[in-house]
């Protein structure tokens, strides 16, 4: 796959260089970096990229906006706005060139890939619509061009034998020589495609009988033996007494239109698999509606689809949260910048409470500013989260109930946890060895033996006997009980010791 073109227009260097690693890393190309709005204009002229990623402020007599309006007018190319702050002035002269959508600084690289293919994929979806819509609109223009335009002509049948008895090059998009004598209607039977004869030959036979109009689109075998598309419009004249006198229309060769419109939907059905197999709600919200939404947003709310668009987001909101939401939301459209994703409760439409995560971010949709919406759900994590800290509440309360000295020791002997009733001496960061013996060296002796040297080598638990140097100062024999915990490749991270005092007193 081809990668995508990109400009990037910033005039602070490091940012620039940033955003280079950041785009080169997502996959894309970087064709230049330039810091002015006229080098960004000579530059569109002659690269041509695919897109512009342009610093709402930058240095020179024209600023971003500016430079956006004078691209967009010349060469159609769309743009991205990044920006760290936007005000009300702003956001309102940036909303007539009709950006691609926004990033805020410092940009993020989930923001910058969604913005950049959002941006991407309408542009591309825009040029193909104006093309069908060209199309379209040669199409209703077909009586003007009927003399000129050899693919649109106009036909005329005699009532009641259904012989043509004029034509103006309609006979030619059939593949017929318009000089020949023209053959009766049901003689053109093998030309017109099998599955769609029946649908035409009713509505030449209701138009004959009552008048009744007709308006269709069928196949037809044209002469190179390919099959095209006919766009045939039909109506008659009725006399006095309300008898159809004579049958008329038009008819045009619509093949190339609807190969268009199969590419457009082709892309449009590509699209819509992408977004609709991902595991996050994706929506778009635009004056508090969603204005489009995945499947997975109405398994999320859990709400009918054919509803979904009418009814305000903010409905599903929690109480709990609904102010946090609706003030977030309105400060992100004002261009303010703050923590990115968030999460809060909502209520679904089968009235399940649910936590979810959000990460929006600012977009133009319809030539106004709104938020694309990427929405997780979180709740199983949440209750996760909630046992865990019970748990580690519950091994906590052991820990410190426990009478005699508990440690937890690094592989370089460092202790990081430790645990007593006896002392309140702060060990932690200490060698096990200078707080057991006092010793700045470990006790691997002959007389004893080091149970973090032993785990290491064996990485089973063992049980071995010290001389401790008690606080209150005497010479004490202890039982160290040690046990190794593993990291997920199954080497020994940490040591549990816990320490039994065999004797006490000098």
């Amino acid at each position: 796959m081809e990668k995508a073109r990109i400009l990037i227009v910033e005039d602070e260097a490091i940012i620039a260089m940033e955003i280079e690693n950041q785009l080169q890393s997502l996959g894309y190309e970087v064709i230049s970096i330039v810091d002015t709005g006229e080098k960004a204009i000579a530059k569109a002229e002659v690269d041509k990229p695919d897109l512009i990623l342009m610093d709402i402020r930058i240095k020179g007599e024209m600023d971003g906006i500016d430079t956006a309006e004078v691209i967009r007018n010349r060469f159609g190319i769309p743009v991205i706005f990044s920006t760290a702050y936007l005000d009300e002035n702003r956001i309102e002269r940036a909303k007539i060139t009709m950006p691609f959508g926004y990033v805020l600084k410092p940009i993020q690289e989930r923001d910058l890939k969604v913005t950049i293919e959002m941006a991407l994929y309408v542009s591309k979806a825009d040029i193909e619509r104006k093309k069908v819509e060209e199309k379209l609109r040669k199409s209703d223009s077909l009586h003007k061009e009927a003399q000129t335009v050899a693919h649109i002509g106009h036909w005329e049948l005699d009532s009641p034998t259904g012989t043509p008895i004029w034509s103006n090059e309609v006979f030619r998009i059939f593949g017929l020589d318009p000089e020949a004598d023209a053959p009766s209607f049901s003689e053109h039977r093998n030309i017109i495609h099998t599955e769609d004869w029946p649908s035409l030959e009713k509505s030449i036979a209701l138009l004959n009988e009552d008048g009744t109009p007709f308006n269709l689109q069928f196949r037809i075998f044209r002469s190179d033996g390919k099959i095209g598309w006919m766009h045939a419009i039909g109506t008659a004249e009725i006399n006095s007494v309300g008898g159809v006198t004579r049958m008329f229309g038009t008819a045009q060769d619509i093949t190339e239109l609807k190969k268009a419109e199969e590419l457009l939907q082709k892309s449009e059905e590509k699209y819509r698999s992408v977004v609709d197999n991902v595991n996050e709600a994706i929506f778009v919200a635009q004056d508090g509606k969603l204005k489009y939404f995945n499947s997975k947003t109405i398994e999320l709310l859990e709400f009918a689809e054919n509803k979904l668009g009418t009814k305000p987001f903010l409905d599903f909101i929690h109480p709990d949260h609904k102010e946090m939401v609706l003030d977030r939301h309105l400060r992100r459209l004002k261009g303010e910048s703050f923590e990115d994703v968030y999460s809060f409760k909502i209520n679904t439409g089968s009235g399940k409470v649910k936590w979810v995560e959000i990460k929006p971010v600012i977009i133009n949709w319809d030539n106004k500013p709104a938020t694309l919406n990427f929405l997780s759900d979180i709740t199983e994590r949440r209750q996760a989260e909630g046992v865990l800290e019970k748990n580690e509440k519950h091994l906590k309360d052991i820990i410190n109930s426990i009478s005699y000295p508990f440690h937890v020791i690094d592989v370089k002997t460092k202790i990081i946890k430790h645990a007593s009733k006896e002392t309140g001496e702060d060990v932690v960061g200490k060698t096990c060895y200078l707080v057991t013996h006092n010793s700045s060296v470990p006790c691997n002796t002959k007389e004893h033996t080091c149970p973090i040297d032993s785990i290491l080598k064996t990485k089973k638990s063992t049980i071995v006997e010290h001389i401790h140097l008690h606080p209150d100062g005497s010479e004490r024999l202890i039982e160290i009980h040690a046990s190794p915990l593993f990291d997920e490749n199954g080497e020994v991270e940490y040591i549990v010791e816990s320490n039994i005092y065999v004797t006490s007193g000098k």
